[in-house]
């Protein structure tokens, strides 16, 4: 019955530990935040550009099509 109840007080413990204190959790996740909004914004640039090729390429094969209606 000990080992059992020394086994749940380390569960607390534990569980204690996964709630960090409000200042330590921010400058994680002010961290976290700024990696992920670089690594967005550089994703956001590349697939940009990518559809802005697309969308050239699309919008000059429906002007040849216009054209060769005409």
């Amino acid at each position: 019955a000990a080992n059992s109840s020394s086994s749940y007080s380390s569960r607390s413990a534990f569980s204690d530990q996964l709630l960090l204190p409000r200042e330590a959790g921010r400058m994680v996740s002010l961290s976290a935040c700024a990696k992920f909004g670089a690594v967005s914004n550089v994703v956001g640039v590349v697939v940009g550009f990518m559809l802005n090729k697309r969308l050239r390429r699309w919008a000059a094969k429906l002007l040849k099509r216009i054209k060769d209606d005409e």
